[in-house]
């Protein structure tokens, strides 16, 4: 699971939000959701479960898909050590 952090301007709520999926559906869902708040002034930070911060201000749609494979890449791998 992974959490997201939402933040807006400092008089609005900070909230965290857990996710129980992954992949490039979870990458793309969370950039449609963000990109049509964006101006809002919507501030977007994922913790993945490798604990890879990612800021969607930072990173493309496409660098966020990148960023949630490698971490369910490494994710896989650590379980077929482990197991």
């Amino acid at each position: 699971m992974s959490p997201v952090e939402v933040r807006r301007s400092a008089e609005l709520v900070i909230a965290f939000i857990g996710l129980v999926f992954g992949g490039v559906g979870a990458a793309k869902t969370i950039w449609d959701w963000w990109h049509s708040r964006r101006p809002e002034g919507v501030s977007v930070t994922i913790l993945l479960s490798d604990g890879t911060r990612v800021k969607l201000s930072d990173v493309s749609s496409g660098e966020l898909e990148i960023a949630f494979q490698q971490a369910e890449s490494r994710q896989a791998e650590g379980g077929k050590h482990n197991g």
